[in-house]
């Protein structure tokens, strides 16, 4: 009969089957004595296979696997991680034996987006004559106006799709394809629009001819962004106009200048000078005041809707 750490055998350690299921995550870990040190394409009888139900609860798949510590000469722990939603596949096992790809996963995400803000503020511009003696003697100030950027956050959540595929024999052009998709926005089938982060790429194994990579692909989306509103004006309940100086009609209708548009997914917030001009009564000067657009960030030279299509792996071939 044989016994634990023999060669090509594997025993389920204790009773993990049951000891290690946390209900609450959906998530169970079975520990192993193989008589093996490292996981190879084929392993024993017995020993877990990736995506393989777990033996009590139905609803878990297996994830990962992997080597918990070496007993032996010929005799090694390991362990299987097994969920509900593939969580523990960011690194596949038996690359380009079992595990051609991991379970896409479609996760939350917090993000920020600087928002243009300009406030109208004033300064004093000192005003000059010559005297009979030539000499230049300041008379009085006048008043500019001008708009400062005070740039405001606006939280949004999107959502990160990613997947794990290995790759056999990851060659330059292929690499160079990658990179060029690299920050590019993609359709998918839903018709959202996805730009596609840098993934990794981790060689696994280095055979002659039969190199096998990991290649980690990420995305990530954006809704459209809300018009940003405009906080309290000069003359409002609990904003008084200030009474050392008369704010311009056309200065108080702009004393907020923000985007006046509803932001769309991947577009670049810009400054841009509007055409008012204002001519200070007083002081004759000609100021303009700036008005803010939404400047088109997509789709531009940074899209390619169906670059996804033709990536190393087919990580999103069955969408």
């Amino acid at each position: 009969m044989p016994n634990p750490g023999d060669e090509g055998t594997c025993f389920e350690f204790r009773d993990s089957v049951d000891a290690e299921f946390d209900p609450s995550s959906g998530t169970a870990r079975r520990v192993f004595t193989v008589g093996q040190t490292e996981i190879t394409p084929v392993m024993p009888l017995g020993f877990p296979n990736f995506g393989e139900v777990h033996p009590r609860y139905p609803g878990l798949f297996c994830d990962k696997v992997g080597v918990q510590e070496r007993l032996g000469p010929t005799m090694t722990r390991m362990y299987a991680l097994y969920s509900t939603n593939g969580r523990f596949t960011t690194v596949l096992r038996r690359p380009g034996i079992d595990l051609v790809r991991g379970y896409l996963r479609i996760d939350p995400e917090r993000g920020e987006v600087s928002v243009p803000f300009l406030v109208a503020t004033t300064r004093r511009v000192p005003m000059f004559t010559s005297n009979a003696q030539g000499q230049r003697v300041q008379t009085e100030n006048g008043r500019t106006w001008e708009w400062i950027n005070l740039p405001r956050k606006s939280v949004y959540y999107r959502t990160v799709w990613s997947r794990s595929v290995d790759v056999l024999n990851l060659d330059q052009s292929a690499r160079d394809y990658i990179t060029s998709q690299t920050g590019q926005i993609h359709k998918f089938p839903d018709n959202n629009f996805y730009m596609m982060l840098a993934p990794s790429m981790t060689q696994k194994t280095a055979q002659q001819g039969n190199s096998v990579y990991t290649i980690a692909y990420q995305w990530v989306t954006e809704p459209t962004l809300p018009i940003p509103g405009l906080p309290a004006q000069p003359g409002d309940e609990g904003f008084p106009l200030p009474s050392s100086y008369t704010i311009p009609p056309i200065v108080l209708e702009n004393y907020y200048v923000t985007s006046r548009y509803p932001r769309p997914p991947f577009y670049n917030y810009q400054v841009i000078p509007g055409a008012y001009e204002y001519t200070d009564a007083a002081t004759g000067i000609v100021f303009g005041v700036p008005d803010v657009y939404v400047v088109d960030g997509f789709p531009d030279k940074r899209t390619t809707l169906l670059g996804w299509q033709t990536l190393p792996g087919g990580p999103l071939d069955d969408l």
